[in-house]
């Protein structure tokens, strides 16, 4: 800034009002120029600062066993980070005719077929898009959320799922086969 004043003391010699409004002019300009340069360096040390202090949590505890993002590079299409997690979830297709008995809440039986045991879980989510058709018949993904899952499961094994949509206490229950009867 002090070079500057030089220059303006140096050129205020013999110069008519005209020049003198025309330094001033570029002296605004340059000042206005200095201030805006002052400004964005510190909005990039703002912006550097946070980040920095940025932290990516997960909304789940495990174990992250795969990182699919390379700085620099637009994020992948599927998963960017995999994490193997303590908190299991079962995804299973419910045909649109049943649809309007399931709900989020709701319990449910997971058999995990490689150990042989079952394991309950809780409807957690419905999803409002049907997925792929199979056979012509349309079905909803549901999410049901295991409770203990044993510690042997692990992601990606077969499981059924039985979910219950109604339950009674103290009836009494008669196998189909025991009842008879006429039209």
């Amino acid at each position: 800034r002090g070079r500057i004043d030089d220059w303006r003391a140096f050129l205020d010699v013999g110069l008519d009002d005209e020049d003198r409004d025309a330094i001033r002019q570029g002296l605004l300009q340059v000042y206005s120029m200095q201030n805006q340069a002052s400004r964005a360096a510190e909005d990039r040390g703002a912006i550097r600062a946070a980040i920095q202090a940025a932290a990516l949590r997960s909304p789940i505890d495990g174990l992250v066993t795969d990182v699919n993002v390379t700085k620099g590079f637009d994020a992948p299409a599927g998963a960017a980070i995999v994490v193997a997690s303590t908190q299991l979830t079962v995804t299973t297709d419910v045909v649109e005719s049943d649809l309007a008995d399931i709900e989020v809440g709701q319990t449910a039986a997971v058999t995990i077929d490689a150990l042989g045991t079952t394991v309950e879980g809780t409807v957690t989510a419905v999803s409002p898009v049907a997925g792929d058709s199979q056979s012509g018949v349309v079905a909803y993904p549901v999410t049901v959320t295991l409770g203990d899952a044993p510690p042997d499961a692990r992601a990606g094994m077969s499981a059924d799922v039985a979910i219950t949509v109604a339950s009674a206490a103290g009836v009494v229950t008669v196998p189909a086969t025991a009842l008879q009867g006429t039209k």
